[in-house]
């Protein structure tokens, strides 16, 4: 082994924990390095790394990779145009408070589960579909942004450690959970977890989480088959498998882009 990428920046998110890079792929890999043997390590931005994975493992040339997760050290949403030999260029950037994988968290447990278990919401969001439920829209969406019904807070990007983004993070769920209380008129579900499709509040707020993430999706999607010059996108699932997204790419060829979905909202907490 030569060569470590890793999608973090660890020295400022920890500052002080590792003493060298040793240590750091020690405890990160669980293996023990020779100190004349140590792979060299090189960091990437946790996005970078996102969108570079998805680039690079794809068969085209030349792309736009949406990525939304939970957070990465600055920011929640980007979007960057690839091309093979030339470096990546960022256009569009959310900054980490405005985190769609926050929003969709904070319903998580409103309904009583936990930042894993964002699938059971999605679960629970269909029932909401089904039964052609009206909810509000605490989201705006215009030329390619979004503005979500909670502001994001003052960051420090750049500058932020592990512990800020820790407390960020209880913040902004603690708020959003609050107005998910307003719009289900409740401070939480009335019926059990393996019942909550019964309860009507329940469904309100996993659907209501579902269409931030699927009206916000559909913006950025179109900004960044704008951005790759792709006039037409396609889902590689069906959309009763559309989800939160945590590493995802739009990636286009000649003649539409590819979205690629996954169920969770969070890579990190």
């Amino acid at each position: 082994m030569a060569v470590v990428a890793v999608g973090w920046d660890d020295r400022r998110l920890f500052p002080g924990r590792f003493a060298d890079d040793r240590h750091f792929l020690q405890e990160a890999l669980g293996s023990s390095f020779d100190a004349g043997h140590v792979p060299e390590l090189v960091r990437v931005p946790h996005h970078r790394a996102h969108a570079a994975s998805s680039f690079y493992a794809s068969p085209f040339t030349k792309a736009a990779v949406l990525v939304a997760d939970g957070n990465g050290e600055n920011e929640s949403t980007t979007i960057r145009t690839f091309a093979d030999g030339s470096e990546p260029v960022l256009h569009h950037s959310r900054p980490r408070t405005a985190s769609l994988g926050y929003a969709y968290n904070a319903a998580s447990v409103w309904l009583g589960f936990n930042h894993l278990n964002a699938g059971k919401t999605m679960g629970l969001a269909a029932y909401g579909r089904a039964r052609g439920l009206e909810v509000d829209r605490l989201v705006k969406v215009d030329g390619g942004d979004y503005r979500l019904a909670v502001a994001p807070l003052a960051e420090r990007p750049g500058r932020s450690t592990d512990d800020d983004l820790g407390r960020d993070y209880q913040r902004m769920l603690l708020a959003r959970r609050e107005v998910y209380s307003k719009v289900a008129g409740t401070d939480g579900p009335t019926a059990p977890l393996e019942r909550l499709h019964e309860d009507p509040a329940a469904v309100l707020v996993a659907y209501t989480a579902q269409r931030i993430v699927e009206d916000v999706m559909g913006e950025l999607s179109h900004a960044a088959r704008q951005a790759a010059g792709v006039s037409a996108a396609r889902s590689s699932r069906p959309p009763a498998a559309r989800a939160p997204l945590s590493c995802r790419g739009l990636r286009p060829s000649c003649r539409c882009a590819t979205v690629r979905l996954g169920p969770s909202p969070s890579t990190r907490r």
